[in-house]
């Protein structure tokens, strides 16, 4: 195989791994604000995955893809959006055995599903650990329900989340479902 013809099937499957990556961290979900039992939880594995960006740049020699200008990853109504996503992965560039090391939005980075929506200055994927981080001015709804903190961090394997605030105090307002008390 020359390398002229193995060119084309390096580039898209590296941009396949940084397509696992997005989807590793669009099925992760927000639940700081609401419990769900495991069963009404939704699965957001599978399903078709769309990206947009200005441009991709693929380096796999470094192991990394670049998205830039309105980056935008949706899966399964989920979509992970930030002006800059940075994927590095290890193994040999465009073989089957590469993984995701990690996910990086350096600038303003929005996750929002169909019950959530998450707002930070900048974040990260860890597939190592299996957690994302959003920092910053970190502000999640549901609903009319807010909580506001300066660090985020969801496991995507138990969907535990842990939200900080840089001067000791989180901020929440949480509404309930009128429907929740009455039983309905």
């Amino acid at each position: 195989m020359t390398e002229a013809t193995r060119r084309p099937r390096l580039v898209s499957r590296t941009l396949a791994v940084a397509c696992a990556s997005a989807v590793a961290v669009l099925g992760a979900g927000a639940v700081l604000l609401e419990a769900r039992p495991a069963g009404a939880q939704t699965a957001t594995t599978g399903g078709p995955i769309q990206i947009e960006a200005d441009s991709v740049d693929i380096r796999p020699q470094e192991r990394v893809v670049f998205l830039s200008g309105n980056a935008v990853v949706i899966q399964n109504g989920n979509a992970l959006r930030s002006n800059t996503l940075r994927v590095t992965y290890r193994g040999e560039p465009g073989a089957d055995g590469s993984q995701i090391d990690k996910v990086f939005a350096d600038t303003e980075v929005f996750y929002i599903t169909p019950n959530e929506q998450v707002r930070g200055d900048n974040g990260v994927f860890d597939a190592a650990n299996n957690t994302i981080t959003i920092r910053g001015r970190v502000v999640v709804t549901q609903g009319r329900s807010v909580v506001q903190g300066s660090e985020l961090v969801v496991n995507t394997v138990t969907r535990q989340s842990r939200m900080r605030s840089g001067d000791g105090r989180v901020r929440a307002v949480f509404f309930q479902d009128p429907q929740a008390r009455t039983g309905n």
